[in-house]
């Protein structure tokens, strides 16, 4: 869908839960709805980039609700990564921020003020380490997994990980098909529609060959060797094809993308080379680059790029895992109201503990031998009939 700035027409009155969020409102949207409708615009008077509060009577506090015990682990079969446990747990203060409207424009959408960390003593690695064949194909679940943990079944429909497309709307990002048939991605504030795509492999087909290996091959082979089975993941064969679905772009001002600085500061401050990558988070956007190889990953916001081409496994075996934060986005209701949304007291940011990510890179290596590979198909006859099996020793 196109992205265009416009006013926010947000549904009936209903009073549901406080919550102590910073607004950004950049964007003006509409929302529509079978209810009676009440136009209220989000300017730069009201709640533009400003911390905000959901009102209702009884002034009961979001994490008071959250379902979930507090506490929530990721282990290697989710992550890829056998090092030490991943554990996270609700943090009391988290504020947040409104993001926009989702993609239907039937519901607000939040994020923290700050990303996730995980639950460490000192001296810890307080990022998510994802790694290799599992980054790729789980790095949706594994990453709304974690953010689960703010599930709120009172405020919100959905509790999940922030998303590239999220962060599109919020810059007037469009991901579409050219007059000439290209896959492009472009501001919608450009007349010209400038592909600003990075990787520039939006569209393309790899095809597999002999002694190429496939992320989906890997965890069914690794799944195997433990006594295993794998559900929902179909390995891949000599001749397969996979289409390229990564991009990437940059970000350098907030004036890139005509947004407010707060704005820009809720996405990528704390994300650069400058600022020690302190804040830079994943994305659960996972992307394929298709070229004279394929690479795999999740998406990542790291030091001035966006995207999903972000390599941690590739067709020649080779493999890596990274630690970076998480981000989570609440999905509200779609009957709390625009005018349930006012400007809180306290505009002070909270304190920033964010400082330093000097454990980027974690580990690397190449796979060796057969476990992994994509397979070649032969045709053997049974009971007078032809089928395709795969080729085993």
């Amino acid at each position: 869908m196109a992205y265009t700035r416009r006013n926010i027409i947000i549904p009936g009155s209903i009073v549901i839960i406080v919550l102590i969020i910073l607004g950004i409102g950049i964007y003006y949207y509409q929302m529509n709805s079978n209810s009676e409708e009440q136009n209220m615009q989000v300017s730069n008077d009201n709640t533009l980039a400003e911390n905000i509060t959901i009102n209702n009577d009884n002034s009961a506090n979001a994490n008071e609700t959250v379902v979930s015990d507090g506490t929530l682990e990721v282990g290697k079969d989710e992550t890829g990564y056998e090092g030490e446990k991943q554990e996270y747990e609700v943090y009391e203060d988290m504020r947040w921020r409104v993001l926009g409207l989702s993609e239907d424009e039937n519901h607000i959408l939040l994020t923290s003020e700050n990303p996730m960390q995980k639950t460490v003593t000192e001296n810890e690695n307080p990022y998510l380490i994802l790694q290799g064949a599992e980054a790729y194909l789980y790095c949706e679940d594994t990453l709304d997994k974690i953010c689960s943990i703010y599930e709120n079944t009172e405020l919100a429909d959905e509790v999940r990980s922030i998303r590239i497309e999220d962060i599109n709307r919020v810059l007037g990002i469009e991901v579409a098909t050219d007059e000439n048939g290209n896959e492009i991605v472009y501001n919608i504030d450009d007349p010209e529609k400038n592909n600003i795509d990075n990787i520039e492999t939006l569209g393309e087909i790899y095809e597999y060959e002999e002694g190429d290996y496939a992320p989906e091959n890997y965890v069914i082979d690794m799944a195997k060797k433990d006594g295993k089975s794998i559900v929902g993941i179909t390995e891949k064969k000599i001749g397969d094809k996979t289409k390229g679905t990564a991009y990437a772009y940059n970000y350098y001002t907030n004036s890139q993308f005509n947004i407010s600085q707060k704005a820009y500061d809720m996405l990528f401050k704390g994300t650069t080379e400058e600022e020690n990558y302190s804040k830079a988070y994943w994305l659960a956007s996972p992307g394929v680059v298709a070229t004279s190889s394929a690479e795999y990953s999740p998406g990542v916001v790291l030091d001035n790029y966006i995207g999903s081409g972000f390599q941690m496994f590739d067709s020649y075996g080779e493999w890596s895992a990274f630690s970076f934060a998480v981000r989570p986005v609440i999905v509200l209701k779609s009957n709390i109201t625009r005018n349930q949304i006012t400007k809180a007291d306290n505009q002070n940011p909270t304190v920033d503990e964010w400082t330093n990510n000097d454990i980027l890179y974690t580990d690397s290596g190449t796979l060796e031998g057969e476990e992994g590979q994509v397979k070649e198909e032969t045709i053997q006859e049974e009971g007078g009939m032809l089928a395709l099996v795969p080729m085993t020793e």
